[in-house]
């Protein structure tokens, strides 16, 4: 007589017969330690999940999301350090199908992400379903005193409320025309470069920008497409505008972040000019001031329109000892507020001696403004 064993579940079956058979008993255990979560809008709750396969051979379980609140999303990922905490590095997509061998265990997380304009209090909520092979394959205890098999599939809702809501605007900074601030009632370029510094206290949280000429012409920018005139590393902002006709303008800058915080600043009144000249009386400071010394000094004026303009400095005797040409829409020939240096040499480069000196501001051959210069340098 034949006697066969068949070990299986710690447990040993004898049996006279050569053939014997062992039920396949399917089931699973799904832990969901904590099934509701906080968010800010835009942010995402990562609720851990264990799925661990209780039947007493491998199964394939089916992972479905379903019923996700209007707005929000929810997705799996894996959980690489099965500690149900999440890493940012762990980003890794859970697959439809997962196979387990009998006592295997899975780790992933349930993400649910509140939508970017999310308000205080709202609610979000999915619902996560596992399923095997079988519904219900029954149960047994093992000779370990295990019990195997049971329902096949198994099911948790995941919830988030919304309690952290950004409600500070972002930043702006540095906001000027040709890289320079304006004050109102100043002149400015036809072509005016604005730029700006737009920061957030939430890094990459800057939505939208948009530049408004006259309250009619809108330039709009966004996340999607900044066009290149944003940068989010560094919040910088920087848009050519123009040509424009002489006139009156009032120049606004807004932003938003991605909670729908606005921020703004305006320039206003700002001109456009169509007449040819200096505007009030050319300056220069320090003055006297002393070469000899390292000394330069600076020569401001303000153009009523972008010329191109020649700068000369003459001695007592009207000798030319200096001169330097500026061209439209550059420092020294745009409109508005010009400022240069002349550090007290002459082209040759030589040093000037005490003395007055007249400096003559020049366009299409005309003198347009001029003012007078004391080099002092005491021994």
């Amino acid at each position: 007589m034949t006697r066969a064993e068949l070990y299986h579940d710690n447990r040993t079956d004898y049996s006279n017969e050569i053939s014997v058979s062992v039920s396949q008993y399917y089931g699973l255990n799904l832990v969901a330690p904590g099934a509701r979560g906080e968010v800010s809008p835009g942010g995402s709750y990562f609720c851990p999940h264990t799925i661990t396969n209780i039947g007493n051979g491998s199964d394939l379980f089916k992972l479905e999301l379903a019923n996700t609140t209007s707005g929000w999303t929810s997705t799996l990922i894996k959980d690489d350090n099965m500690n149900g905490i999440h890493d940012p590095s762990e980003n890794t997509q859970v697959e439809t199908e997962i196979p387990l061998a009998e006592d295997a265990s899975y780790y992933l997380f349930v993400v649910l992400t509140a939508p970017a304009n999310a308000r205080k209090d709202d609610l979000g909520s999915t619902i996560f379903t596992v399923s095997g092979r079988s519904d219900d394959g029954g149960t047994y205890q093992g000779a370990n005193g295990l019990f195997y098999g049971g329902p096949d599939s198994g099911q948790s809702q995941i919830s988030a409320v919304v309690t952290h809501v950004d409600v500070t605007p972002p930043t702006i900074t540095n906001f000027f025309l040709d890289g320079r601030k304006r004050f109102p009632e100043d002149i400015i370029s036809l072509k005016p470069l604005v730029s700006a510094r737009i920061t957030d206290e939430v890094p990459n949280n800057v939505g939208k920008i948009e530049l408004s000429v006259n309250n009619a012409q809108i330039f709009t920018f966004t996340s999607a497409d900044w066009k290149g005139a944003y940068n989010e590393a560094d919040g910088s902002f920087s848009y050519q505008l123009g040509p424009f006709e002489p006139g009156t303008f009032t120049i606004k800058l807004f932003a938003w972040d991605k909670s729908n915080n606005q921020a703004s600043e305006t320039l206003t009144p700002l001109y456009i000019r169509t007449d040819v000249g200096v505007v009030g009386q050319p300056v220069n400071y320090p003055n006297p001031f002393g070469p000899l010394k390292g000394q330069v000094t600076y020569i401001a004026y303000t153009l009523s329109k972008d010329l191109e303009v020649t700068l000369y400095i003459y001695d007592i005797r009207g000798s030319a000892m200096w001169r330097r040409t500026f061209q439209p829409f550059e420092e020294g020939g745009k409109a508005g507020y010009n400022e240069v240096t002349w550090n007290g040499r002459s082209d040759f480069k030589q040093v000037l001696g005490n003395g007055i000196y007249i400096f003559k501001l020049v366009h299409n051959q005309q003198v347009i403004g001029s003012g007078k210069i004391t080099i002092l340098d005491r021994k």
